[in-house]
């Protein structure tokens, strides 16, 4: 602006001076005149683009304090994202340990159900010869009552022999009964 201002004051400084008639001849005189309105409509086409201009670097300040803004904005959204990120990775890592865990625990249930699986499989066994051998004692069990009956049942006796007092004897199945209470 104060170019302007410095060049309208030379052209009127001109202009005065030339009107005054310095000596200088007529045609230079136009010429300069001539020049000055020139020079005059150049200022004015320059002030124009310098206008223009301005309003273009105001519009590219706006677009760039806009783009800050945005790039802030997308830092802020960026470092959230890392921290976010961060977190994920921590609890995958924790997930990652709890699984490490949990298949520890299922191999050692897995063991563990082998285990006892094989300690039900020898009681069964164990259980079944029990069971064979508890068969084989109730059927000698079964046999010796027989026998036993077999000889309460009365025979002649001989009269020699004298007959026992009937309150001291016991029958072989009393006796076996006694034996199976204690």
């Amino acid at each position: 602006m104060q170019i302007k201002t410095i060049a309208m004051m030379m052209a009127a400084g001109c202009a005065v001076a030339m009107l005054t008639g310095c000596g200088v001849p007529q045609e230079d005189f136009d010429a300069k005149v001539a020049e000055l309105a020139t020079a005059g409509a150049e200022i004015e086409a320059l002030n124009v683009k310098l206008a223009d201009k301005e309003s273009l670097l105001d519009a590219e300040r706006s677009k760039s304090s806009n783009a800050n803004a945005k790039l802030a904005a997308a830092n802020k959204s960026n470092v959230a994202l890392k921290t976010k990120e961060a977190q994920t990775a921590s609890s995958l890592v924790d997930e990652k340990a709890k699984v490490a865990r949990l298949e520890t625990d299922v191999a050692s249930a897995q063991s563990a159900t082998a285990s006892a699986r094989e300690q039900t499989r020898e009681v069964e066994t164990e259980l079944d010869e029990l069971q064979e051998d508890y068969q084989t004692l109730q059927n000698r069990f079964d046999q010796f009552e027989k026998n036993m009956k077999a000889l309460d049942t009365p025979r002649v006796v001989a009269p020699a022999v004298a007959a026992p007092v009937a309150s001291e004897t016991k029958s072989a199945l009393d006796v076996l009964n006694d034996m199976s209470v204690q």
